[in-house]
């Protein structure tokens, strides 16, 4: 292989195994969501060395706000129980653009879709999550969406249950990755040219 296409073919390597760089643990985590109507967390992506915020809100029947709640389960909206049944809503964003590789539930149902997850990303059309739904793992509660789905800075999440009744699930984890300036992959590349510059140089004739 040609070496200047062997370099660039590593930075892009490098930068394409980013992926879930950062895990985030929505279980037992009393202390960053509970008795909060809102809440911001600090992340940091360590591939990337990027400091960033993601912001959780949740809402109910669209409009009146409420509480987060987070237990062994996972997160939910802190009424009766901690999990999301009809009309409960929690928003996810972050101030960095990121991809998420994968969103991970507790006790979505099979393909009656009565424990149905809706989850949208912006603008974009809602995706309902259940049991041999594309990209959705229904045995083990995973969405892991191919490719990668990348969300915007201050762009949306909103995730509530498909149906007015009977749903019942959590928030788990999440996976997720900042997403380099351009500049990122680009002094990689160039930094990598600059090695090869230096390698051995034919000697020029005097």
């Amino acid at each position: 292989m040609d070496k200047k296409l062997y370099i660039f073919s590593v930075a892009a390597a490098l930068i394409a195994n980013a992926q879930s760089a950062v895990l985030i643990d929505f279980t037992n985590q009393s202390g960053i969501y509970d008795v909060k109507t809102t809440v911001d967390v600090a992340l940091n992506d360590p591939v990337h060395s990027v400091d960033f915020i993601m912001t959780v809100t949740a809402y109910q029947f669209d409009s009146a706000v409420v509480n987060l709640n987070s237990n062994a389960g996972g997160l939910g909206v802190a009424d009766d129980s901690v999990d999301f049944d009809g009309g409960e809503i929690i928003t996810i964003s972050f101030n960095f653009d990121v991809d998420i590789d994968y969103i991970e539930f507790g006790g979505i149902g099979a393909a009656d879709a009565i424990d149905a997850a809706s989850l949208k990303f912006g603008s974009d059309p809602a995706l309902l999550l259940y049991t041999d739904q594309p990209d959705f793992a229904g045995d083990t509660d995973i969405w892991n969406p191919d490719p990668l789905y990348r969300l915007m800075a201050g762009d949306i999440i909103v995730l509530k249950a498909a149906g007015a009744t009977g749903a019942s699930f959590d928030l788990e984890n999440m996976g997720v990755a900042a997403v380099p300036e351009p500049s990122y992959s680009l002094l990689l590349g160039l930094g990598g040219l600059t090695l090869l510059s230096r390698h051995k140089r034919p000697a020029t004739k005097k």
